[in-house]
């Protein structure tokens, strides 16, 4: 009695181990911006930093999660005179095929927007509220400390004239 007691309690045990442990998954995700690859972009999965895009814009690892679990996906980027908005998606996992590990890929597009800051000054002294022009087109004043902040989506091919 003991006996059959004991190895159903190991059989048991074996299969929520089994169970415990999840399924091998490879996750993939492509960093873009503007149609180009993006390196050294910060990827995240479930709340944890993983690593970084190589020069290809292309992060590739195997995971391990149980199926039908939700994994979510973050892909951040900082550039210097760029604002970029963090790309996010979830996917849940999906039952295992014949024991093939399942590939899960992403195309992260991420959208920015670049900006340039200006600062009037006269012999030193931030100039509040000075009017700040591009091509001649007013699109504001500077504020208390003579900054005023354009943001723009494309860059003109002929370039752009600012005035304050």
């Amino acid at each position: 009695m003991v006996k059959p007691t004991v190895r159903s309690g190991f059989l048991l045990l074996a299969v929520l181990t089994l169970a415990a442990c999840g399924q091998k998954l490879d996750l993939r995700v492509t960093a873009r911006l503007d149609g180009q690859p993006v390196s050294q972009a910060k990827v995240t999965i479930d709340g944890q930093e993983q690593g970084g895009t190589d020069g290809t814009g292309v992060f590739a690892k195997t995971i391990q999660r149980k199926p039908g679990a939700e994994v979510e996906v973050l892909v951040v980027k900082e550039l210097p005179g760029y604002r970029i908005k963090p790309w996010k998606t979830s996917f849940l996992v999906k039952l295992p095929k014949g024991g093939a590990v399942d590939t899960y890929a992403f195309d992260a597009d991420l959208e920015a927007t670049r900006y340039i800051t200006l600062v009037a000054t006269e012999k030193g002294t931030p100039v509040a509220d000075a009017t700040v022009k591009v091509n001649d087109k007013e699109l504001g004043k500077t504020g208390a400390t003579g900054e005023f902040v354009y943001e723009y989506k494309n860059q003109p091919k002929t370039g752009v004239t600012l005035t304050v």
